[in-house]
């Protein structure tokens, strides 16, 4: 159940993120699936000429949550 809600990103998606966020001109070099967590998916990014990052996917807004965790 719980994989179902972790909301898998491709390298086109997180490349977009990665220019959205830092210029056009950034690139990302590799991408990482990190393990552990139950709501997000969790990646590591490595940026040419930035430190490591963290990207965290939360589930698509299609998928079935509680009232709680709605809006995180």
């Amino acid at each position: 159940m719980i994989q179902r809600l972790k909301h898998p990103v491709t390298f086109g998606q997180a490349e977009g993120i990665v220019r959205s966020a830092f210029g056009k001109k950034e690139k990302l070099l590799s991408m990482v699936r990190l393990r552990g967590g139950l709501f997000n998916a969790t990646y590591r990014l490595e940026i040419r000429g930035k430190s490591s990052l963290v990207l965290r996917a939360g589930p698509a807004r299609d998928k079935a949550l509680l009232g709680l965790e709605r809006g995180l």
